[in-house]
């Protein structure tokens, strides 16, 4: 944009608010970046484009007062990321793939809030967090949860912590060093993932070995929030060196434009891309834009990159390499070889059900026995209007721990790893047992075969010890389930008591495991009261003549 010589009329706002103006200043065309004469600290990622590319306002004139008509302090919120970081010229798909990103939606969240809460009939449907009202569900995000997405506004400039949400691109984009102005950082440090993802399935936190104890006395490290932490078994990824980009590109992180109702649905890595029980897949075809931009940031010409198993997509940062896989560890600038599957995961042996967390998830946060309750007298802070609001919603939780998932069954046969999502009441209504699916972060070697065949936790039955007493030629299982009962009759911690299996979770295709797995698991552990034989127990040799049945 250009001005003719001439007269301009501002106004003037000095530091205590009161208005100078209006007042006449003088605009002269100019060829140099005006910014610059007060501006010295440029961006240096982005300097060559000039401050108005991002911050808008006017560059033509050396004059403060008609600099800054118009000027975007904080650019690149979701409310002007279509003239900043998203004009012409820029990335420009950016704002339409993040609208329906579910981080920007928060649909997911809000879904089974609400469902909780009885405001909608499914754990599923089109709720952002945009369109939420003031009924009990939605003033229970509003009070406690509706920070946590895209969407909400940065306010102050700063480096991402705890503390800090949304922004929009600004959420994951700014990387603060030495100078005054931070710079815009295409490869995204994992910091930038700590301000949500410490929070509610505390993924960041369980990554990198540590559990949540909230404002609990004890741990080891104190966050600047106040939480405590204690230090427990890190994701083998975390200590081989891996941040959050290294498997969560950017095709999965943005999104690609379609609405994601749940977090699943927005996925695109899976563990076998790395770990392939086979042949890796090799992305045949031409790379998107933001695949070959991503490939030219990369100092080594690594060769083909996978294709995503679960989506088809490319995986800049993923290459085959004489028949197995290397990944670009970013924050090491290095290639490092992936594992190959074991034979153990064989999706084609008796474990085929089985997605890979099944077995490799050392440990989820649990929290069990959480009351929620409404004060009619309180005041709230209500995080989508940012101000104060009647009433407020008060959480008290139990004791936090780093236990072993418990398993569940999908729609479709398959088992994964779930968690207590909620065992709650929520004023004086009855107890809801509720376990979620969860992506602990918190991959170690596999578990061993009695942490499922012989522990009733992972059957969602609750803590104990499973024992077997021969009975008239056959082994009579029974359960010593260690936690005190709750008002529903069940253990605090379980989901089903044995040998049942309705119960409700936070998604329409996950249950606890039928009744037939449930006595296939235990039927194993059975085995395993006389067998160590691994040959014995995957059916490669038949029970001998002493063996006996499950009763």
């Amino acid at each position: 944009m250009s001005l003719r010589s001439g007269w301009l009329l501002v106004g003037v706002l000095v530091a205590s608010g009161f208005a100078l103006g209006p007042l006449l200043v003088r605009v002269e065309p100019t060829r140099h970046d005006g910014c610059g004469s007060c501006h010295t600290d440029r961006e240096p990622t982005h300097a060559q484009l000039g401050c108005e590319a991002c911050h808008l306002g006017n560059a033509n004139t050396a004059v403060r007062e008609v600099a800054h008509v118009g000027l975007v302090r904080l650019p690149g919120q979701l409310d002007d990321a279509s003239r900043t970081c998203g004009a012409a010229g820029c990335h420009v798909d950016a704002p339409a793939r993040l609208a329906n990103n579910v981080m920007t939606t928060m649909n997911g969240v809000v879904s089974v809030d609400r469902w909780v809460f009885g405001a909608q009939p499914t754990q599923t449907a089109l709720t952002p967090i945009s369109s939420i009202g003031h009924g009990p569900a939605d003033s229970h995000l509003r009070n406690l949860c509706a920070s946590c997405h895209l969407g909400t506004k940065k306010v102050t400039a700063g480096p991402i912590d705890e503390r800090t949400r949304g922004g929009g691109c600004l959420a994951c984009h700014l990387e603060y060093g030495g100078s005054a102005h931070p710079k815009i950082a295409g490869v995204v440090g994992s910091n930038a993932c700590f301000g949500c993802h410490s929070r509610s399935g505390r993924i960041s936190l369980n990554f990198e070995g540590w559990l949540d104890l909230g404002e609990a006395d004890g741990g080891s490290k104190t966050l600047r929030d106040g939480r405590h932490l204690q230090r427990v078994a890190a994701d083998v990824h975390a200590t081989a060196g891996f941040g959050c980009v290294d498997c969560h590109g950017a095709a999965e992180v943005m999104g690609d434009g379609r609405l994601a109702l749940h977090r699943e649905d927005q996925r695109v890595i899976a563990c076998a891309d790395c770990h392939p029980e086979g042949t890796p897949n090799a992305f045949q075809g031409t790379l998107d834009a933001l695949s070959q931009r991503v490939l030219a940031r990369l100092p080594v010409d690594a060769g083909v990159v996978v294709r995503a198993e679960r989506t088809g997509v490319p995986l800049p940062g993923l290459f085959v390499v004489d028949g197995g896989v290397q990944v670009w560890v970013r924050g090491q600038a290095r290639l490092v070889d992936a594992p190959r599957s074991n034979a153990a995961c064989s999706r084609q042996g008796l474990h085929g059900r089985l997605s890979c967390q099944s077995c490799h998830d050392a440990w989820v946060p649990t929290c069990i026995s959480c009351h929620t309750r409404f004060d009619d007298g309180g005041v709230m802070f209500d995080l989508l209007a940012r101000e104060e609001a009647a009433g407020s919603w008060e959480e008290q939780g139990g004791v936090a721990e780093a236990l072993p998932p418990a398993l569940g069954e999908t729609a479709d046969g398959g088992i994964v790893t779930v968690a207590p999502g909620m065992i709650l009441t929520i004023d004086d209504r009855p107890l809801r047992r509720l376990f979620a699916p969860v992506a602990a972060h918190t991959t170690s070697r596999a578990r061993t075969c009695t942490t499922c065949h012989v522990n009733p936790a992972a059957l969602g039955f609750g803590r104990g010890t499973m024992k077997f007493t021969k009975t008239q030629g056959a082994l009579e299982p029974s359960f010593d389930l260690s936690l005190p009962r709750a008002s529903d009759g069940l253990p605090q911690d379980a989901w089903v008591a044995p040998w049942t299996a309705s119960a409700a979770s936070t998604r329409e295709w996950l249950a606890p495991l039928s009744v037939p797995t449930q006595r296939r698991v235990v039927a194993v552990g059975a085995c395993l009261s006389c067998h160590t034989d691994h040959a014995v127990l995957l059916g490669r040799q038949p029970p001998g003549p002493r063996c006996l049945k499950m009763r």
